[in-house]
């Protein structure tokens, strides 16, 4: 009994974490449209669009994999041993996001009018690509605190800190007389990363220090580890992006702005998915690793009963009262409703399946995870291309809401089927 109090608890504060977060992101969102309009909306899409293509495919999958491999050390390694997989991950990462992101700076005016657009807007990739590589650190560093068994500390300085600096300065910015440009906002937002990168592995490294852990076990890394790992993070961040990518051909950047929010709006709702796996994910892989399967099936059939849950009120919300929702970011973001509506459908689906597609992740069937994520991002390619010329931003919506189900129910299938085969 006094085990399953303990699991509720640290779910309630995981969830009241990620829950305070969400409120925080939302008046985030609500603040950039009200001090830079559509238009800024925009560019903040652009660039976080931008920021994740980068995190992707520089981050190398080292997320997931520092998560997997540092909680199996924390059963069966020592703390000399996490300290020297995270050292080895860390040179390894920052190699690959030095070389490319030297590459995208140094060209950035050319990327900006050829993917933009805008030439003027080549601000929006340097700042992309340098908080791009802040980010894979504190990610990283956020994964091996959640593999630690620290995952409400992990949630307060991955998730909380940034948004509550953003929030802060907007709101200055909103009731001055001076205003804020998308410029110097994204330049503040580089420098709050900088320090919260410098935070979270203090943190790991006093985890580390206090912790008595005695095994021999090692974690490996090389480029051929991490290839499933970063195939995988590539085409997923490809696949939430491909919107991003291709609406500038077809559609203005207001309207990529209204799909921004509405987009925005749904990920933040869903985002209780990632409070799930920075839970449950040490348990799956610690399970697997002891070839006990019914708990792994449990774990997972516990993922999708606690996200139906919580997301079927938002849900509720989204579909009963769109334009309602969206009028909180301005009048001029009513039109955005159907794809609010659109998405909100498609992610219903998605969470019916739990934590799935991330069970492959920690059950080392990542190249079948990876396989998955490349169908489903060809077939988004493909019906982006096909509605977005007639229908526009509401067809490109349309098809990322079916895409995304289809995605997430052949992840939860593929780790259905490799139990079932094992067992």
């Amino acid at each position: 009994m006094s085990r399953s109090i303990t699991k509720f608890r640290k779910l309630f504060w995981a969830l009241l974490i990620r829950g305070s977060v969400m409120g925080v992101q939302f008046a985030v969102s609500i603040l950039v449209a009200l001090v830079a309009g559509p238009f800024g909306s925009g560019v903040y899409g652009i660039y976080n669009a931008w920021l994740a293509i980068f995190n992707g495919v520089a981050g190398l999958g080292a997320y997931t994999h520092a998560l997997r491999t540092v909680s199996i050390l924390k059963e069966s390694g020592s703390s000399s041993s996490i300290r020297h997989y995270l050292v080895r991950l860390i040179n390894l990462v920052l190699i690959v996001s030095f070389s490319l992101g030297l590459a995208l700076i140094l060209f950035n005016s050319q990327i900006a009018e050829r993917f933009l657009g805008d030439p003027e807007l080549d601000y929006v990739i340097l700042f992309a690509v340098i908080s791009g590589a802040l980010t894979i650190l504190v990610k990283i560093g956020a994964e091996s605190l959640k593999g630690l068994d620290r995952v409400n500390t992990a949630l307060v300085i991955e998730w909380v800190i940034v948004p509550l600096m953003m929030l802060m300065t907007l709101s200055t910015a909103l009731l001055s007389e001076y205003g804020l440009s998308m410029y110097m906002l994204l330049a503040l937002r580089t420098i709050f990363l900088l320090g919260i990168a410098i935070l979270i592995f203090e943190v790991v490294r006093h985890v580390l220090r206090a912790s008595s852990l005695k095994g021999d076990a090692r974690g490996s890394v090389s480029l051929s580890v991490l290839a499933p790992f970063w195939g995988s993070e590539v085409t997923i961040v490809w696949f939430m992006n491909i919107p991003y990518i291709v609406l500038p051909y077809f559609a203005t950047t207001e309207d990529i702005g209204l799909f921004s929010v509405a987009q925005k709006l749904i990920l933040t709702a869903t985002s209780v998915l990632v409070v799930l796996s920075s839970i449950y994910g040490p348990k799956i892989a610690r399970a697997y690793e002891s070839d006990d399967l019914k708990s792994v099936s449990r774990l997972l059939r516990q993922t999708q009963g606690f996200a139906l849950g919580l997301y079927s009120p938002v849900f509720v919300i989204f579909c009963v009262y769109p334009q309602w929702v969206m009028s909180l970011f301005g009048e001029e973001f009513v039109a955005g409703s159907p794809l609010l509506v659109y998405m909100a459908v498609g992610q219903f689906f998605a969470v019916f399946c739990g934590l799935g597609d991330f069970t492959l992740h920690m059950m080392g069937r990542e190249r079948l995870f990876f396989k998955i994520n490349i169908g489903t991002t060809l077939l988004l390619v493909l019906l982006c291309f096909l509605v977005g010329p007639v229908w526009g931003v509401e067809g490109v919506a349309f098809a990322f809401a079916v895409v995304i189900a289809l995605k997430q129910l052949g992840g939860y299938l593929g780790a259905v089927s490799c139990l079932r085969s094992q067992s």
